[in-house]
């Protein structure tokens, strides 16, 4: 299966939804599958993923920007992305 990205959402549960109502197919994380068989009625299916990057994006409102705990969060969020991916925010 090739994989052709034709939709982005924002939550997990979106992808579980709009997957259970369309001929699309989703990627979720191997924790979800309980959820998707039992409450969906979906079944996992084999992809090899080939890619072992990812965005990471982070969005807030323009008023937030200067907003201290904001900030502090926003940097701790890239903080720990970079101790995951290596790379951090894009």
């Amino acid at each position: 299966m090739k994989l052709n990205m034709v939709l982005e959402v924002s939550e997990l549960l979106e992808v579980l939804v709009i997957s259970s109502q369309s001929d699309l197919a989703g990627l979720i994380p191997r924790s979800m599958l309980k959820l998707a068989r039992d409450t969906f009625a979906l079944r996992a299916l084999p992809v090899a993923v080939t890619s072992k990057t990812f965005p990471i994006k982070l969005f807030w409102t323009p008023s937030r920007t200067s907003d201290p705990a904001q900030m502090f969060i926003r940097k701790q969020i890239q903080l720990a992305s970079c101790a995951v991916t290596g790379g951090g925010l894009r």
